[in-house]
């Protein structure tokens, strides 16, 4: 009797054991590190400093690179501006396109920014804040550092604006929420500029303008919908788009009708950060995701008194412009600052920046931690 309990001890133990290793290789199996970490996927460029640097793609290989640190004084814009061929990795000095830089006159607390390329890549557009006052001056050059020209607008008697370069890239349009409601700008000639103040005049002539670009397409943030989780894409005639600016300006204006409206819903506790859409119509979502490992969810059933622990994540998700075959291209772990919140679980630290479209519509870059990654990005996958 005492060999058999001796022996049925042995097996309980075994078995025990056995089990408690079942469980733990399950959890680590639930838990392990989920496949597509951006930081594998992609390709590291360059070492990169948000504070002090912008980056425009003006080619799928050429990044132009603009440094952004004001001098001494905090009066004058500081730096300058090179183009980064990913080919090659060689870098090319502009320096007329530096000599004009510096001379800008910027705020204490900033400096040129919304720096963007024509569809070309042979124009550069940017803002200036005043140093005082509301005056933002927009400026367009040539990379060569030719044709430059300016112009200011109030910013503080804005209702809603949206100034940018059109297909022909020789004309920069600016549509307003207040008149004059539409300025088209010839970048070769400004004594052709011409100016808008009729919704009738301006729809023909902006048609024309985007005559290879018929439509585009609207997101609307999830946050600001009634039905909170999806992702509600609009999409309008190019004609359209100023006066659906002029009717957000203007409330009790008539919103123009979109084409097509189309729904899509995001993943399971997805919060939407950012959107962008390329010129070839692709979306890219930035989200915050909380999901919660199905191990703990389990040993919540069993046990309730067992804490429920949720990941997040910030995630990169594609889709075409119509929000069909969205899918996750990749993620990166999400921190949380030491400091809690209101319910004490930390405060989420986002990490991932200044994400952009490259000029080809198949690839994407974006800046995590001290690096600037590009990766491919193509929609249909």
């Amino acid at each position: 009797m005492t060999m058999e309990r001796a022996t049925r001890r042995k097996g309980l133990r075994l078995a025990g054991c056995v089990l408690t290793f079942a469980v733990v290789a399950a959890a680590g199996w639930i838990v392990r590190p989920r496949e597509r970490l951006l930081t594998n996927l992609a390709h590291p460029l360059i070492p990169f400093n948000v504070e002090a640097q912008q980056a425009v793609w003006v080619s799928p290989n050429q990044l132009l690179l603009l440094t952004t640190q004001p001098n001494g004084n905090f009066a004058q814009w500081q730096g300058t501006a090179e183009i980064l061929n990913t080919s090659t990795m060689s870098r090319k000095n502009l320096a007329a396109l530096t000599d004009l830089l510096k001379r800008q006159i910027v705020s204490p607390l900033s400096a040129p920014q919304g720096f963007d390329a024509s569809p070309d890549g042979k124009w550069l557009r940017w803002e200036t804040p005043p140093p005082k006052g509301t005056e933002v001056t927009e400026s367009t050059v040539c990379l060569d550092g030719t044709n430059y020209s300016e112009t200011s607008y109030d910013s503080a008697n804005e209702r809603s604006q949206e100034e940018e370069f059109f297909l022909d890239a020789r004309h920069l349009v600016r549509m307003s929420g207040r008149s004059p409601i539409m300025v088209v700008r010839d970048l070769l000639d400004p004594s052709q500029d011409k100016t808008y103040t009729a919704s009738e005049q301006a729809k023909p002539i902006l048609a024309h303008y985007a005559s290879r670009e018929p439509v585009f397409a609207s997101i609307t943030d999830p946050a600001e919908s009634v039905d909170n989780g999806y992702v509600e894409i609009e999409t309008y005639r190019t004609q359209d788009r100023m006066q659906r600016i002029f009717a957000n300006g203007l409330p009790t204006q008539s919103a123009p009708t979109p084409l097509m409206t189309r729904k899509q819903k995001l993943p399971e506790g997805a919060t939407l950060l950012e959107s962008k859409i390329s010129r070839q119509q692709g979306i890219v979502y930035h989200l915050a995701v909380a999901r919660m490992p199905s191990l703990f969810a389990w040993l919540n059933r069993l046990s309730p008194t067992f804490a429920l622990k949720s990941t997040l994540t910030e995630e990169l998700w594609v889709s075409r412009a119509d929000a069909s075959e969205m899918h996750e291209i990749g993620y990166v772990p999400v921190k949380l600052e030491a400091q809690g919140n209101a319910v004490g679980i930390g405060v989420p630290e986002y990490f991932l920046g200044d994400i952009r479209w490259l000029p080809d519509g198949k690839q994407i870059s974006f800046v995590y931690g001290n690096s600037l990654y590009v990766m491919s990005a193509e929609t249909g996958k």
